[in-house]
């Protein structure tokens, strides 16, 4: 926490009960948004933590054309030749729609091809094509230098318990009400 935002905190507990500024009166002259009232917000925290990580990867993939959806995607498809998009939606989770835009846009820069062999059908077989393998490749080299910038942040350590407790909150299944 920034030493002004404890500050600010720090101000509106001396204030106590007194009225808390309202509009133009709350921001005029304070340098510094008061975030103390999502400090324990633990969506807040998760949503800062995805943008820096989301960025810091399509600033990394950039070059290659690539942001981080088309990464995950062809890095599935390269681990799983032959499935289909339906199951690649599910398995992220990704709605079908945006991955098939996703898709579409692979196809065309020729990273992506129906299996070989696969002529017709509802169900498309997907594969990379060589010119997807090679991309992806490079690709990798750079999200490894992304990984570890992140554990020059956190240490191995850490960064091992972070995926540890994110992958434990990812997998639980909310009950319907």
């Amino acid at each position: 926490m920034s030493s002004k935002v404890r500050v600010l905190q720090e101000e509106g507990a001396r204030r106590g009960s007194a009225r808390p500024p309202r509009g133009r009166e709350a921001t005029e002259g304070r340098s510094e948004v008061v975030l103390n009232v999502v400090e324990g917000a633990v969506g807040y925290h998760l949503r800062r933590a995805q943008t820096m990580v989301l960025e810091d990867v399509a600033r990394r993939m950039k070059p290659l054309g690539l942001g981080p959806p088309e990464f995950t995607v062809m890095s599935v498809l390269h681990a799983n030749p032959g499935i289909n998009a339906t199951r690649i939606a599910e398995s992220l989770p990704m709605k079908r729609s945006n991955l098939s835009v996703l898709l579409a846009r692979l196809k065309r820069r020729g990273l992506v091809q129906r299996a070989e062999g696969e002529e017709s059908g509802r169900v498309h077989s997907l594969c990379l094509t060589r010119e997807g393998e090679a991309l992806l490749e490079s690709a990798r080299r750079l999200h490894r230098e992304h990984l570890r910038f992140l554990e020059g942040i956190l240490g191995r350590n850490e960064m091992a318990r972070l995926i540890k407790t994110l992958r434990k909150l990812g997998s639980y299944r909310l009950q319907s009400p």
